[in-house]
């Protein structure tokens, strides 16, 4: 009975994973550090979904040479995507190879959205408060 009883729960589980649906993130924006574009290998960003379960990489990059970048992922889960923004700079930082890394939380009302969130122009510069430091991104 207990085999039985493992089967359908196996088989219900199983029926429920496949159900699970594929979500969509876009967001775009620009990094300068002062006055100058903060691109290539001085800044680089990474999207993640932070929901029940391990972290999923929605997306990486550096950004552009000007300072832009688009990242556009996806995630495939059985609850909706949280939404994270991790940015890791050396911009207005002395100390190498780690990078000063910022966490973002994303706004949910953007899933799915054909244009994305834009953050906007970001001066890297500036320091938050949980800013923390990186060396494995």
């Amino acid at each position: 009975m207990k085999t039985i009883a493992c089967a359908i729960l196996a088989l219900l589980v199983i029926t429920k994973l496949t159900e699970a649906s594929t979500q969509r993130y876009i967001v775009h924006g620009k990094f300068t550090c002062g006055r100058r574009a903060s691109g290539g290998s001085e800044t680089s960003i990474k999207v993640l979904d932070k929901s029940f379960g391990p972290d999923t990489n929605m997306g990486k990059m550096k950004a552009n040479g000007d300072g832009s970048f688009r990242i556009d992922g996806t995630s495939r889960g059985l609850t909706s995507i949280d939404p994270e923004l991790h940015i890791y700079t050396d911009c207005d930082d002395g100390i190498k190879p780690c990078q000063r890394k910022w966490k973002i939380k994303l706004p949910k009302k953007y899933i799915g959205d054909q244009n994305g969130f834009d953050i906007g122009i970001i001066n890297l510069e500036m320091e938050l408060k949980n800013e923390e430091r990186d060396c494995w991104h």
